[in-house]
């Protein structure tokens, strides 16, 4: 199961009620984490010009400080079909 990588992203409804259940059945990573990210499309480069998009760019603020992401998701299939 070589280069996949799956991320789902869902509404979510009842925050307090899913708050309580993975601290009651759960171990939080971190109590006083935050981290706020802004995601960026070039004009030059449209990341989202596929159906899974394979690279981001993103500012990440948190209390550690704030970083700028360059990420690409780098598969076999994609550098064969010359995807990127």
């Amino acid at each position: 199961m070589k280069d996949k990588e799956v991320e789902i992203k869902l509404p979510l409804e009842n925050p307090k009620q899913v708050q309580d259940f993975l601290n009651q059945n759960a171990k939080p990573a971190s109590k006083n984490s935050y981290q706020k990210d802004t995601y960026y499309v070039p004009a030059h480069r449209d990341f989202l010009a596929f159906e899974y998009p394979f690279e981001w760019l993103r500012i990440r603020e948190s209390k550690q400080g704030n970083f700028l992401y360059i990420q690409a998701f780098f598969s076999r299939e994609r550098q064969k079909n010359k995807l990127l």
